[in-house]
């Protein structure tokens, strides 16, 4: 969606301009049906870490299982080093999981908010995955403490492909 936008902004400036002016409108209208199409809110509402296990094998073939997620990310996009900060996730993933490791993530890309919010999407599946007991008297601060720990626990669990995580 970012590179539709781009490429319409700068389709004047492409010599294939010259001879197809008006193709800018074809990118313009192409992102503007991706934008329209609707989600199911999956991925936003994921209860636990074996479903986002089921979303990820599933992503290809299911993707208004994360489509508004998508929305989100590409409203969220401000800058080059936000793209920079999505496009080298997998180098933040915990080894032989799914799972990002998103204080390192957030640390590395500390003004990005698209990272925030995949991290967060990322904290609430998993707090929902711990029952709710284990939260009832802890402030937030310790529920992020513990969610962090339960990551450390889930980066016991593989799968077999983590080429579609988020």
């Amino acid at each position: 969606m970012i590179l539709l936008k781009r490429f319409s902004e700068d389709w004047s400036k492409c010599s294939l301009s010259n001879s197809c002016p008006k193709y800018k409108t074809n990118f313009l209208c192409y992102l503007s049906n991706c934008l329209s199409e609707k989600g199911n809110y999956r991925l936003d509402h994921c209860n636990g870490f074996k479903e986002l296990q089921e979303i990820n094998v599933t992503s290809e073939d299911q993707r208004e299982d994360r489509r508004e997620e998508m929305h989100q990310l590409y409203r969220l996009i401000q800058s080059a080093d936000d793209i920079r900060g999505l496009c080298h996730y997998r180098d933040f993933l915990v080894p032989q999981t799914i799972l990002l490791n998103t204080q390192r993530y957030q640390k590395a890309y500390l003004s990005s908010q698209p990272i925030h919010y995949l991290c967060r999407l990322q904290e609430n599946v998993l707090m929902r995955d711990v029952p709710a007991s284990e939260f009832s008297e802890k402030s937030s601060k310790d529920a992020k403490i513990d969610c962090s720990a339960h990551l450390h626990n889930c980066s016991n669990r593989t799968i077999s492909d983590t080429s579609r995580s988020f």
